[in-house]
């Protein structure tokens, strides 16, 4: 179904993303990205990815050197707004945290609201408080030695007020 929906999004049929996503870098030793994915702090959408990586993952097993899987990361594209919940955002990431070798990266990390400028001083503190939220998630989760390396999260890119003054 995820699969379903990229291509149709992008004019194509469901047979030939697949494929290309199959096709990949088996005659090298460079690693395939996961798709950025919008909205996978929706449980559905996010099972979806995680099937994907699993299971591409492990058609391809052993065909890179020292082991590595073939999807080495995920990435979490973070346009979200007021009514995001952050315990979604955590159950995707401990999802997708699930998978070996697979790390997380979270981008274009907005959180936009409905408004014909700037915020008001409640959307602003509103706003500030789902960053903190956020960010309490990412830090308990971040790979490196502070989290004795258990951690995934690589990487977070911010993208501006909102995608839509972000191009």
């Amino acid at each position: 179904q995820f699969l379903r929906g990229i291509a149709e999004a992008r004019g194509l049929p469901p047979e030939e993303v697949k494929n290309a996503s199959e096709r990949g870098p088996l005659n090298s030793q460079e690693a395939l990205v996961a798709k950025l994915v919008d909205q996978v702090d929706y449980a559905d959408k996010a099972k979806s990815v995680y099937d994907m990586v699993k299971d591409l993952n492990a058609k391809h097993a052993k065909t890179r050197k020292g082991g590595k899987p073939l999807i080495e990361g995920i990435g979490m594209q973070g346009h979200y707004n007021e009514g995001t919940s952050a315990a979604n955002v955590e159950s995707s990431i401990k999802l997708f945290s699930s998978l070996p070798g697979v790390s997380i990266s979270v981008t274009e990390l907005d959180i936009t609201y409905a408004n014909t400028g700037s915020l008001s001083a409640q959307q602003a503190k509103s706003q500030a408080l789902k960053y903190a939220q956020l960010f309490d998630i990412y830090k308990k989760n971040a790979a490196g030695p502070a989290n004795g390396k258990k951690g995934r999260v690589e990487r977070v890119t911010f993208w501006g007020t909102n995608d839509g003054d972000s191009w």
